[in-house]
């Protein structure tokens, strides 16, 4: 479907199939339902030449031309502008210095991005929680913030490792170990379901999945995904 996609874009000099559906405009009654029936007729014309791409291709692989059934081919053409390429990256390369991939972190770009800072945060309370088995500010008694320069010490760590420019706000690692590894009973049940949701974008081949790391801000109830 996608070569013959790229077939139809380089015959037509550039254009995806017309979606057919005329956008709203301010115009009399019958002029718009004549540009209606001009936008449908080009939209059938373009689903035609498609099938014709699509028919060829199929015929180079041996394989009879009503493997497609007209009603994918026709949602696909409807849909194509909204085709999208994901590479997702292994969970392993996250953790590998080397391999994680910063277009999001950038340099510098991580001073004015909420959701960078709590990612940043979680990957020192996680090298915190590596050395001493368990995650900082999580004790039976005692003041949590008594972590806190040995959790600022494991984002020094991470910050020379991932030559990272700016400074990760204190008050971030210092609400690291206040809440102490808690698990809030609303904030479970909100990424428990877009957990859910992701599964049936993957199980059902249907929407946009979220690319990779997704970061949910309870404070301010936002949210966003990094690529890394």
């Amino acid at each position: 479907m996608v070569a013959a996609l790229k077939a139809f874009v380089k015959e037509s000099g550039g254009y995806l199939p017309l979606v057919g559906v005329l956008p709203d405009i301010s115009t009399k009654a019958n002029i718009y339902v004549a540009m209606q029936k001009i936008f449908r007729a080009k939209a059938q014309a373009d689903v035609e030449k498609f099938k014709k791409h699509l028919h060829d291709l199929l015929a180079k692989i041996n394989r009879p031309k009503d493997d497609f059934e007209d009603d994918y081919i026709n949602s696909f053409c409807r849909h194509a502008g909204s085709l999208r390429v994901i590479k997702f990256s292994p969970l392993h390369n996250e953790f590998d210095s080397t391999k994680i991939r910063l277009d999001d972190l950038g340099t510098g770009l991580m001073i004015q991005d909420r959701k960078t800072f709590w990612y940043l945060a979680f990957r020192a309370a996680g090298r915190f929680q590596h050395d001493a088995a368990r995650l900082p500010g999580d004790l039976l008694k005692g003041d949590p913030q008594h972590d806190f320069d040995k959790l600022k010490a494991c984002w020094k760590e991470l910050e020379a490792e991932l030559k990272l420019e700016g400074e990760l706000p204190e008050s971030y690692l210092h609400e690291m170990c206040r809440f102490g590894g808690s698990q809030v009973h609303t904030i479970c049940a909100f990424i428990g379901g877009v957990a859910a949701q992701e599964i049936i974008k993957l199980i059902t081949h249907q929407w946009e999945p979220c690319n990779n790391t997704y970061i949910f801000d309870g404070i301010t109830c936002g949210s966003g995904a990094l690529e890394l």
